[in-house]
């Protein structure tokens, strides 16, 4: 039995490539004429055959390690773009190449009471889906999402390759749309995009 797992090339060796998947594990692949930052699917193996190598928590150490020493780090804790969240309060999270948070923002007022009540450095390089799914959280307790009425929810993703910034969008929407109560429109959107946004005060 198979299961279908993505992850991101972090980094190009001839014949083989380094990928760090959702979880934060580092995988060694065979390189398809890959480039770093690209977004594959993988298969995942429910059983471990004579063959396979399973990756615990000890090898992903060990690739960390050794992805760390040819360059891995930098690119881990390189933001590549950003993903927002709005309702009234605006809120940005900045990401990396595995749509980890690298920081997160307030894009106007409401949105800096918002943050100010989330624990930020708890979701410091948790995936982008934890943090919004831990800021909708706050946005219930604090009044801006009545469960009682629909509420419309606006997330937009801005990366580097367009593929990506699609499939996290998509990603997002489905997630957040589970909550019967939330009206998502999601979106990927170009860094010009977001500049112009941020020129106008908003994301």
């Amino acid at each position: 039995m198979n299961e279908k797992q993505s992850a991101v090339i972090m980094e190009i060796r001839g014949r083989h490539a380094a990928a760090l998947t959702r979880d934060g594990s580092f995988i060694r692949v065979p390189n398809e004429d890959y480039v770093v930052g690209e977004t594959i699917t993988l298969q995942k193996h429910a059983r471990e055959n004579r063959h396979g190598i399973r990756f615990g928590a000890v090898a992903s150490m060990v690739a960390g390690l050794l992805v760390l020493f040819v360059g891995g780090w930098k690119i881990y804790i390189t933001p590549v773009g950003v993903v927002s969240l709005d309702v009234n309060p605006s809120i940005e999270y900045s990401i990396n190449l595995a749509d980890r948070v690298l920081d997160i923002t307030a894009v106007n007022e409401d949105g800096g009471e918002i943050l100010s009540l989330l624990d930020k450095q708890a979701l410091l390089y948790r995936s982008v889906d934890d943090a919004v799914d831990a800021t909708i959280v706050v946005l219930r307790k604090s009044g801006y999402l009545a469960e009682t009425t629909e509420n419309d929810v606006v997330l937009s993703a801005s990366t580097g390759n367009a593929q990506h910034a699609e499939a996290l969008a998509e990603r997002l929407q489905e997630r957040v749309g589970k909550q019967s109560d939330l009206t998502v429109y999601s979106v990927s959107v170009t860094s010009a995009d977001v500049e112009s946004a941020h020129a106008l005060g908003t994301s």
